[in-house]
């Protein structure tokens, strides 16, 4: 992650990318399929989960009541 970040020319995303963890990254990647409209059941495969509750921690509260 430093490479990429380093060749970043915004300094705050650089920053960003410098403290990026690897729960931060995850969480990211599930946050934004599932708001793109990529099934739970595909993020939750991805992502490795074994169960549909620990998917269900990246859909925000709009997403839960559709």
């Amino acid at each position: 992650m430093r490479r990429t970040a380093e060749t970043v020319a915004d300094p705050q995303l650089r920053t960003t990318l410098l403290k990026a963890s690897t729960r931060w990254l995850r969480h990211t990647f599930g946050r934004h399929a599932l708001a793109s409209g990529v099934s739970v059941d595909s993020v939750q495969k991805t992502l490795g989960y074994a169960s549909i509750e620990a998917t269900s921690a990246y859909l925000s509260p709009a997403d839960k009541c559709r």
